[in-house]
């Protein structure tokens, strides 16, 4: 993950002055008119208010890495499907989203996979050097990131696992821009 988020380069920016976020925001404004566009709406404009003049690392992420996209071929690993794949996104995102497939909402270890998952980020985020007072901008904007991403896909059509799975990471993103999560190494939210 260090070796791919550095692998075009990386640079410092505002995240509310990054194309990043020119592109996110856009994104949530064009699902205004879905069951979540609202909720999508006001979470953006709350991840700007708290986040947007935090200086972030923005680098490179495959957009969706999970076990379903990797295998070891002897001692190198072999990572496909990069279709999600971009630049300029805050270092970080690829560590966290890997972390949050483990978080199947709707079963029943659902919420003690959500406590882990929100253990682990700081540890994952440490790891990948992203500084601590950048862990909670940088998990605020993964949410968002991928809410969008379930939303726009939910637009194609209804599936019930996307659509429990959007609910929960919006509401994990709600939860947190209200009562932000101590995230920090070792500690508990």
């Amino acid at each position: 993950m260090r070796e791919l988020a550095h692998l075009a380069g990386t640079e410092e920016k505002v995240l509310a002055e990054s194309a990043f976020w020119a592109r996110l925001s856009g994104g949530v404004q064009r699902l205004g008119d879905t069951r979540r566009g609202r909720r999508l709406a006001d979470a953006a404009g709350a991840v700007e208010r708290v986040h947007g003049g935090q200086v972030l690392e923005l680098g490179t992420w495959h957009g969706d890495w999970g076990g379903w996209n990797m295998g070891m071929d002897g001692s190198v690993l072999q990572v496909w499907d990069w279709e999600r794949s971009s630049t300029g996104v805050p270092i970080g995102f690829d560590a966290v989203h890997h972390s949050a497939q483990a978080v199947q909402p709707g079963r029943r270890d659902a919420a003690r996979r959500e406590r882990e998952l929100l253990d682990q980020v700081p540890v994952t985020l440490l790891d990948l050097d992203v500084e601590p007072a950048r862990h909670a901008a940088t998990f605020a904007t993964y949410l968002l990131e991928i809410a969008t991403r379930y939303e726009d896909a939910l637009t194609h059509g209804p599936l019930a696992s996307l659509e429990r799975r959007t609910d929960w990471i919006l509401s994990l993103l709600e939860q947190h821009l209200t009562h932000p999560f101590q995230l920090s190494p070792g500690g508990r939210p």
